[in-house]
């Protein structure tokens, strides 16, 4: 009996191209259809491939290289295995920079890997390319060159070789993305067609769902939908515990904190971020670690825990400067800037901290910034930092009682510390309610002395000069990329 065991599908571009390489090798060999079909198929078997009519099993595609005497990948693909393993090794070592947060060197390895592998025609490979491309981008701060290759992505990924679990998850990336431009309405689009085909794929892909709710439960956040937020937290942490994936959790947690301290539950708010911080240092992810301690720090202010609160807001700028992410250190020099504002110790901090920028910005050797140019990439901001900030100062054991205002960001509680009571969010760059007035001493003096002009004055320079670099203003970091 002849063996004609195949897939039968309409014509596709890969079925074309393979029955192209077999005709153009047959031809070579000098054998007709008949001869290469030999005892085992029929002429016309042979003539359906050759047309792109038939897609033949991996069995039949390994008999007819070997008749054929060429290797049994490159008739597949059109790329031979050895080939097609360096390929698969630049990307996974491509891979292996990006999941150790060397933002840099990933981006550089993937540069080229995008154009390999579409000479490969090989849609998978391509696919892996592309996606890992746009994501090393979107680390670098590349986010319109990442929408492209993910765009790129997605138009291959509709193709049946691909199954519904793996279009969601170009989706997701594509949703990502677009959430970083800060294009909510298509972010959201994107993420609601992603766990459609989660959901209706019957595949096992409980991570993949549980990322995909994160991440639109902070599009819900972006919009103020706070119900609908809750309800997708809810459910990825659900899905997140079932798979007992670190990251996944991670994430998950992340974002139920974020909901709970918009709902001015901030114990449980602290909770969730602190094990969220948990499983991501657990994977060693530095950056996630750092955000994640900059909210604690927010957390704990609110919650009244001042001395707490200033040792994580100090933690998480030190963390950022040494994970390179100089967006998050002016979160958190920010932040604590205005803890210090609040609590009236800006007189004895406030040197302390704006000489530990000095000395660790001006040591350590030269990162990203999030500006496209400016003075934060160059040696002149070196210079700067150095003019604006003040020489070191012992710090002070002393820290003030917590102010009744809402700083970082956060909107309004329940029930504010210290019996406080407004319904208004106040904007994190807002100043304080009484900001720095003293009485007039027996010794006389001025409301305003002298020397804490000069620190307000070192203060505000330091946060024109984030600002300027197009740095966000303290607050509450609603999380990473991918």
């Amino acid at each position: 009996m002849r063996d004609t065991v195949s897939r039968t599908r309409r014509t596709s571009p890969e079925g074309l191209r393979l029955g192209e390489r077999l005709r153009q090798l047959r031809v070579a060999a000098g054998l007709t259809q008949s001869e290469l079909a030999g005892d085992r198929f029929s002429k016309e078997y042979v003539s359906q491939i050759e047309r792109g009519k038939t897609r033949p099993t991996k069995g039949t595609i390994e008999w007819l290289a070997e008749r054929l005497g060429v290797d049994a990948g490159f008739l597949a693909s059109g790329v031979a295995a050895d080939e097609r393993a360096r390929l698969e090794g630049s990307l996974t070592r491509a891979e292996a920079l990006y999941e150790a947060q060397q933002d840099e060197e990933a981006a550089d390895a993937f540069e080229a890997l995008p154009a390999a592998a579409r000479a490969t025609g090989v849609p998978e490979l391509q696919v892996r390319a592309l996606v890992g491309s746009g994501l090393a981008k979107m680390r670098v701060g590349d986010h319109r060159a990442a929408l492209v290759l993910l765009n790129e992505a997605r138009a291959i990924s509709e193709a049946e070789a691909f199954s519904d679990v793996e279009r969601a998850d170009v989706l997701l990336r594509l949703g990502g993305c677009r959430v970083q431009l800060n294009s909510i309405q298509t972010a959201l689009g994107l993420l609601n067609e992603a766990f459609s085909l989660a959901e209706r794929s019957g595949l096992p892909c409980d991570a993949l769902k549980a990322s995909i709710l994160s991440w639109r439960a902070r599009c819900w956040l972006i919009q103020r939908d706070y119900e609908a937020a809750k309800e997708d937290v809810e459910r990825a942490l659900e899905l997140a515990h079932a798979v007992d994936d670190l990251r996944t959790v991670g994430a998950a947690y992340f974002q139920a904190s974020l909901v709970a301290d918009r709902e001015g539950r901030w114990v449980l708010a602290r909770n969730y971020a602190e094990r969220a911080r948990e499983a991501y240092a657990q994977l060693a992810d530095r950056v996630h670690v750092g955000q994640l301690t900059n909210n604690l720090g927010g957390l704990n202010f609110l919650l009244g825990k001042t001395e707490d609160a200033i040792e994580l807001l100090k933690e998480a700028f030190s963390i950022a400067l040494e994970a390179g992410q100089d967006a998050d250190a002016g979160r958190a020099v920010s932040s604590l800037a205005q803890v210090h504002l609040r609590t009236g110790n800006a007189e004895r901090e406030l040197r302390w901290n704006c000489s530990t920028a000095a000395s660790t910005t001006s040591t350590r050797p030269a990162t990203r910034s999030s500006c496209s140019a400016g003075p934060c990439s160059s040696k002149a901001g070196s210079r700067m930092r150095k003019r604006l900030l003040p020489p070191p100062r012992r710090a002070s054991a002393s820290w003030g009682p917590p102010a009744t205002a809402l700083p970082l960001g956060s909107r309004a509680a329940t029930s504010p510390p210290n019996g406080a009571s407004t319904n208004v969010r106040q904007s994190f760059i807002a100043p304080p309610q009484r900001p720095f007035r003293t009485s007039v001493s027996k010794e006389g003096g001025d409301d305003l002395t002298k020397a804490r002009f000069m620190y307000l004055l070192v203060i505000a320079s330091l946060l024109a000069y984030f600002l300027a670099c197009g740095y966000p203003h303290g607050g509450m970091s609603s999380g990473g990329g991918f």
